[in-house]
């Protein structure tokens, strides 16, 4: 009896130490079939779908495509065509015939106001082949000291206004500015790509303000 019992403690003893060496073994061999951990990052990047990576912008590349979309001041000014004009020339653009006349007056404002100033004639005439309008465009005057001047053009009735002609019709409107001496004054303004310098000579016989 005591034999069998020994036996049978004997076997018990073996079989559980040969569980441990099954346990271990298969520890060691999960070890050596584990994945390592750059595949599968490797793995995933490939099954990704595409399209759902952002793209690295450099600070190099954001000032290449700034300057890509904003034009230079360079740019704007090649665009740009400079008519040098003075009183009598005309300009034919937008569809209209611009006629600056030579009968330049010093005037004052009223019969009671002594400020003076100067008047320009111009005729616009309707080029196109039906009814047209027209919207007046932005004058800047320079005096005969090379300063700007004030558009006195709204204490009068015949300053230009928005219009619309018929085909082949012109109508006479007056730009009018301060007076600051005799000279060389100027008119400045843009039409479409077009950019007009007008010179308009002022002269007085008393030569005064």
């Amino acid at each position: 009896m005591k034999k069998i019992l020994v036996i049978i403690t004997i076997s018990a003893v073996l079989l559980s130490f040969s569980s441990c060496l099954g346990y271990e073994n298969d520890r060691e061999f999960d070890v050596e079939e584990t994945t390592p951990i750059e595949s599968i990052i490797e793995t995933t990047e490939k099954n990704k779908p595409k399209g759902t990576d952002k793209k690295e912008t450099s600070e190099d590349e954001i000032i290449i495509i700034t300057k890509k979309e904003v034009p230079t001041e360079q740019t704007v000014s090649e665009t740009m065509k400079i008519n040098e004009l003075t009183i009598g020339d005309a300009i034919n653009v937008e569809y209209l015939e611009i006629t600056f006349g030579i009968e330049v007056e010093v005037v004052k404002e009223n019969p009671y106001s002594s400020k003076n100033n100067v008047k320009l004639p111009i005729k616009i005439k309707n080029l196109k082949d039906d009814s047209y309008e027209f919207t007046p465009w932005k004058f800047t005057y320079f005096g005969s000291r090379g300063g700007e001047v004030e558009d006195k053009g709204y204490l009068f009735e015949d300053k230009i206004v928005k219009s619309k002609l018929r085909s082949g019709a012109e109508v006479l409107y007056s730009l009018y500015f301060a007076y600051d001496g005799d000279g060389d004054y100027y008119v400045e303004f843009v039409i479409l790509n077009n950019k007009v310098e007008l010179r308009v000579p002022v002269y007085t016989e008393n030569n005064t303000d």
